[in-house]
This record gives structure tokens, sequence and C-alpha cells, in this order.
């Protein structure tokens, strides 16, 4: 076969697989809407389909609202759409319910994770209870899809890390939206926990405009 019919039947491949992860995308996204009409689900398309909504118009335009549009032409701009979907799929909040797509699984292959109900309610109920916090799981939500939560993830190799971090940040939140508004420096202290209150102490130094992104989503 020549490179050129390679290239044909990759790119042909590539278009199968846009067509019917794209189809999935939009009936995921229609139901995201549904759910958005119930009260408990109210701040639904806030996250992953509020994502998905942005890749989708950097793609077709600012009023398209699906991804299963005329695929691109290039094979690597086609790819790159591929990965945007596919990302939307494997989101905790693309769906109410673990998917196939989202569905996190412990060594024994039970089911301990996916889905906004087992993901960010479950995180909410662990931030409450080792923190003190009172966050629901649109709080959480806002959280896992802070730049914070993204640059403390990096930065420590860690979603614990991350998230321990974040809840002492929420423990203190009344001071330190304070002292940020005041231009004035606050450290949190931890007893017994030096290594943390270490980290806590530099995300306020070195991220405050990161913390205050994230508490006006909450």
């Amino acid at each position: 076969m020549s490179r050129r019919k390679a290239r044909a039947a990759k790119y042909a491949a590539a278009v199968a697989e846009y067509r019917k992860l794209a189809k999935r995308a939009d009936q995921r996204l229609v139901r995201l809407e549904r759910y958005s009409q119930q009260e408990k689900y109210q701040h639904v398309t806030e996250y992953a389909y509020a994502r998905a909504m942005r890749d989708i118009r950097s793609w077709s335009g600012k009023d398209a609202t699906r991804f299963n549009t005329k695929p691109p032409k290039n094979l690597n701009s086609l790819m790159a759409k591929i990965n945007d979907i596919k990302g939307f799929l494997q989101s905790a909040s693309s769906t109410i319910k673990p998917t196939s797509d989202n569905a996190i699984r412990n060594e024994r292959g039970e089911i301990i994770g996916g889905g906004i109900d087992l993901t960010y309610q479950k995180r909410a109920d662990t931030l409450n209870s080792r923190y003190g916090t009172d966050v629901s799981w649109e709080n959480v939500g806002s959280i896992f899809e802070s730049s914070l939560y993204r640059k403390l993830s990096n930065k420590y190799k860690s979603s614990k890390t991350a998230v321990r971090i974040i809840g002492k940040l929420q423990a203190s939140d009344k001071d330190i939206k304070n002292a940020i508004d005041n231009k004035k420096s606050f450290n949190v202290r931890i007893k017994g926990e030096k290594p943390l209150e270490e980290a806590v102490n530099k995300t306020l130094r070195y991220y405050k405009k990161d913390i205050s992104s994230l508490y006006k989503s909450l």
C-alpha cells in the first residue's frame, strides 16, 4: 500500500471513530441539559459540559453546541478533536452515574468513582469529614475544575496533596479572603503537620490570584 493510501485509510478509520465518539458525547450533553432542569443538578452544566462547549466552539464557531459536525480535513486536527471528545467523555462530571468511560475501579475491579454522584459527592463528604468544611458537590466541582487544583496537582504530583491543601484553605476561607482583599499576609497553623502547613502557606504566598478565583466560584 502506498503512503498516500495508507494515510487515507488512517483518516477514514479516524473519521469512523470520530463519528461514534461525537454521537455519544452529544447524547451526553443532551442528558446534562435535561438534568440541569432539576434543582439538585442545576449547576451540572458548569463543569465538564462548560469545557466541552468551549472546545466545540473553538472547532465550529461561537454558535455551535455539539461535537458531531463535519470532521476536520487534516488528520492531525481530527485526532486533536477526537482527544477533546475523549476528554469530555472521561470526565467525572460528564455523567451523573459512572459509565465505562469515566468509572474508577479498585484493585478488585469494584467501581469506587466516576460520575458526579460517586466522585464529587464522595469528595464533598470526605472534605467535610476530614477538614470540618461544609461544601456541596457543586463546590467540589468548582474545586476540582479550578486552576488552583490543577497547579497544585502538577506541583506536588499528587491529587491527594492538592485536596488536602485546598481543604485547609477552605477551613480558613473567611480570614484568607479578608487578608487577600486587604493585601495582608496570612499564615495557616496546622498542629502536628509541619510539611502540610508549609505547603498551605506557600500556596497562600504564590497562588493568591488562583485562590481568589476559586473563592469566587464557590
